[in-house]
């Protein structure tokens, strides 16, 4: 009976580890990388708005500013070592000449060079607004599927050790009753 109870606290500690780490490194980060993704799409907008009215109205580049300051944060919460790591960086970077080229794109509007802003808004340069943007969303969503994936095992390994719960149960119990019959067997002979 102390062996199943053993047998019970061993498999839960591991399932509820595996279940914390598949929060902790999993679910929580790619919460926040997905919001990431979501506040670069609504940062694109921004500046394509802001292209298109030329920029005679400032709306679009305070909404572009903060939600690119969001998004810059939410990149920055990838844990360290974590499967999100080296895509968070590579997005931070992209983020970065994102940034740079709009300001570009900015100063082109500003001087009243629309063609110049509106080749920078859409150029596939390594330093136009498009690239930098469809690398960002590239490392943005390598985050999600690292991040993912880590949830994904570790859910599953927090599974795989209740599900071999049964199975010791059953045999603990197999061997418990083989025990007591061992037992029993010689007084059994004891009448004969």
């Amino acid at each position: 009976m102390a062996a199943i109870a053993l047998w019970v606290g061993t498999a839960g500690l591991v399932s509820s580890t595996a279940g914390a780490h598949a929060r902790v490194a999993g679910t929580e980060p790619l919460a926040a990388i997905a919001s990431a993704g979501i506040l670069a799409q609504q940062a694109r907008a921004d500046e394509t708005l802001s292209l298109l009215q030329r920029g005679s109205d400032s709306q679009p580049e305070v909404d572009y500013t903060g939600h690119t300051a969001a998004l810059a944060q939410l990149i920055a919460q990838s844990p360290p070592g974590s499967a999100a790591a080296a895509p968070a960086a590579a997005a931070n970077a992209a983020l970065e000449r994102w940034r740079r080229a709009h300001t570009r794109q900015q100063q082109a509007l500003d001087r009243g060079d629309y063609q110049d802003a509106a080749r920078i808004a859409v150029g596939t340069g390594a330093d136009d607004s498009a690239a930098a943007f469809d690398d960002l969303t590239t490392h943005i969503q390598e985050a999600i599927t690292a991040l993912r994936e880590e949830a994904v095992n570790a859910t599953t390994e927090s599974y795989r050790a209740l599900s071999a719960l049964a199975n010791g149960a059953v045999a603990l119990s197999v061997l418990a009753a083989l025990a007591v019959g061992a037992g029993v067997w010689p007084r059994v002979n004891e009448y004969h």
